[in-house]
């Protein structure tokens, strides 16, 4: 089997070996660090340079941040499920025109646009110089 130029073949048990490896160094990396050793103990605990403990260490946190995510993403997803059930719930007497049914789905409402970031403001990137421009000061009479 013949991979394409520029790609790892995930099935060379070399490959997979090294990964392991990396992994397992990842590991060993964070739990040093966890435990309050400075990138030099960490170096010289495990004997490897300086350069290699910041890689390990950036590759652990950038794996551990993706895990999060992907554990963000798992709960809102699954918040969102159980706050469509309840407004499924609540539709019967909102259409009947029950005020506290739909107080409750407003309030659900509110909750799905929170969880969707829909309250948040846009991000705003500015290009080029700033200036801050104040108003003139009013002189008071007496």
């Amino acid at each position: 089997m013949v991979s394409e130029p520029g790609r790892k073949n995930k099935s060379n048990p070399h490959h997979s070996y090294s990964r392991a490896k990396s992994l397992e160094m990842q590991h060993k990396v964070l739990q040093l660090r966890l435990a309050g050793l400075s990138y030099r103990k960490i170096a010289r605990e495990l004997g490897i340079s300086l350069t290699s403990v910041a890689r390990y260490m950036d590759k652990a946190l950038e794996g551990l941040k993706e895990q999060i995510q992907h554990e963000r993403e798992r709960y809102v997803y699954m918040q969102l499920e159980r706050l469509d059930t309840i407004l499924s719930r609540l539709w019967p007497k909102i259409h009947d025109g029950h005020l506290g049914a739909i107080d409750r789905a407003l309030r659900v409402l509110d909750q799905q646009a929170r969880l969707l970031g829909l309250y948040e403001a846009p991000a705003v990137q500015v290009h080029g110089p700033i200036q801050l421009l104040w108003p003139e000061e009013e002189v008071l009479e007496e």
